[in-house]
Protein backbone atom coordinates (compact mmCIF):
# COMPACT_ATOMS: atom_id res chain seq x y z
CA UNK A 1 0.00 0.00 0.00
CA UNK A 2 2.84 2.37 0.82
CA UNK A 3 4.54 1.79 -2.51
CA UNK A 4 1.23 2.40 -4.28
CA UNK A 5 0.86 5.65 -2.35
CA UNK A 6 4.38 6.77 -3.30
CA UNK A 7 3.75 6.12 -6.98
CA UNK A 8 0.35 7.86 -6.95
CA UNK A 9 1.83 10.84 -5.09
CA UNK A 10 4.65 10.95 -7.67
CA UNK A 11 7.26 10.68 -4.94
CA UNK A 12 10.73 9.87 -6.28
CA UNK A 13 11.14 7.21 -3.56
CA UNK A 14 8.41 5.17 -5.26
CA UNK A 15 10.38 5.08 -8.50
CA UNK A 16 13.59 4.23 -6.65
CA UNK A 17 11.98 1.34 -4.78
CA UNK A 18 10.34 0.00 -7.94
CA UNK A 19 13.70 0.14 -9.72
CA UNK A 20 15.42 -1.75 -6.89
CA UNK A 21 12.68 -4.37 -6.98
CA UNK A 22 13.00 -4.81 -10.74
CA UNK A 23 16.78 -5.08 -10.58
CA UNK A 24 16.57 -7.69 -7.79
CA UNK A 25 13.96 -9.66 -9.76
CA UNK A 26 16.08 -9.75 -12.91
CA UNK A 27 19.26 -10.60 -11.01
CA UNK A 28 17.51 -13.57 -9.39
CA UNK A 29 15.99 -14.60 -12.73
CA UNK A 30 19.36 -14.50 -14.49
CA UNK A 31 21.02 -16.47 -11.68
CA UNK A 32 18.30 -19.13 -11.95
CA UNK A 33 18.69 -19.21 -15.73
CA UNK A 34 22.47 -19.61 -15.46
CA UNK A 35 22.03 -22.47 -12.98
CA UNK A 36 19.48 -24.16 -15.25
CA UNK A 37 21.83 -23.85 -18.23
CA UNK A 38 24.74 -25.25 -16.21
CA UNK A 39 22.57 -28.19 -15.08
CA UNK A 40 21.32 -28.83 -18.62
CA UNK A 41 17.69 -28.16 -17.68
CA UNK A 42 17.05 -24.79 -19.28
CA UNK A 43 14.09 -25.95 -21.38
CA UNK A 44 12.30 -27.24 -18.28
CA UNK A 45 13.10 -23.98 -16.51
CA UNK A 46 11.67 -22.00 -19.42
CA UNK A 47 8.45 -24.01 -19.45
CA UNK A 48 7.99 -23.65 -15.68
CA UNK A 49 8.67 -19.93 -15.82
CA UNK A 50 6.11 -19.40 -18.59
CA UNK A 51 3.53 -21.44 -16.71
CA UNK A 52 4.03 -19.29 -13.61
CA UNK A 53 3.62 -16.13 -15.67
CA UNK A 54 0.44 -17.45 -17.29
CA UNK A 55 -1.07 -18.38 -13.93
CA UNK A 56 -0.75 -14.73 -12.80
CA UNK A 57 -2.89 -13.45 -15.66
Amino acid sequence: AYLHHLVKAEEILGQVLLSWHNIAFYQALMAAMRAAIADGRFEAFRREFHLRLQSRE
